[in-house]
């Protein structure tokens, strides 16, 4: 395993990704200063699935799957999402089989699997996400691995991604970041592209509550300045420079 692979692998030796509370009761974490950024990411992803998927029948089954779901967190905040259909059906997959431990400690009724993506059945899921995972994969091998997460998805399936921006230095963690070009490059074989808008911006107001809320000698940690840090994070931009991070929606190509 590179070094890459073990500095993520080694961040799951605890759930991190379950420390910050999301929603009115919103809480941050002063040892996780990207903590507002991945809220603002989760909920990104669930304001996308509510929109998408409101005009589908109550009575039909939607398969969804999280690929690269690691501790499970983004499955949690979804699945207990009062405003998506409850006949949703989630799945996650990962490789990191201690990831996948702690996945099954939060969401005993989900399915989750450890291993290559490639072992899930094909053609199973009506949708996906992809969230925080591309960077993590060797550029020689992420072709393939998108090609594995375009079979799991049947035709026109719609999978949801995001990614760091170029605009930030790369994480010793991370063997890339992306640019609206890089995503076409490498998706654009297997999905048709719908959608890519930058976030994680931040304006004056929300530098200076971020160096008060992660001050190592104090903090400030009130809900109503901690949704104001999500949600300016979470605001969307057509012109994605100087934005941190990248979403982006894709089609499954017929």
């Amino acid at each position: 395993m590179d070094s890459e692979r073990i500095l993520q692998a080694d961040e799951y030796s605890f759930p991190y990704h379950y420390l910050p509370v999301p929603g009115p009761d919103c809480r941050l974490t002063r040892s996780w200063n990207f903590a507002p950024s991945y809220l603002a990411a989760l909920d990104l992803v669930g304001a996308w699935m509510k929109e998408q998927f409101s005009s589908v029948p109550q009575s039909a089954n939607w398969e969804h799957v999280d690929i690269g779901c690691g501790d499970g967190a983004l499955i949690y905040h979804l699945s207990n999402n009062e405003g998506i259909r409850h006949n949703f059906k989630f799945s996650g997959v990962d490789y990191d089989e201690r990831a996948i431990e702690w996945a099954r400690m939060f969401n005993p009724s989900i399915n989750l699997f450890s291993g290559d993506v490639g072992s899930l059945e094909a053609g199973k899921y009506n949708s996906a996400s992809l969230v925080e995972v591309a960077e993590h994969i060797p550029p020689d091998q992420l072709r393939d691995f998108i090609r594995k997460c375009a079979g799991l998805l049947q035709p026109n399936g719609k999978m949801v991604i995001t990614v760091p921006s170029i605009s930030k230095p790369i994480s010793p963690k991370h063997y890339q970041h992306f640019s609206a070009d890089l995503i076409k490059k490498y998706f654009s074989e297997h999905f048709d592209i719908v959608s890519i808008s930058g976030f994680e911006r931040n304006n004056l107001m929300s530098r200076i509550l971020a160096r008060l809320a992660y001050r190592h000698s104090a903090r400030i940690d009130f809900p109503m300045i901690n949704r104001y840090l999500v949600s300016t994070l979470g605001r969307t931009y057509t012109r994605i420079d100087g934005c941190g991070r990248l979403f982006a929606v894709l089609s499954k190509k017929a």
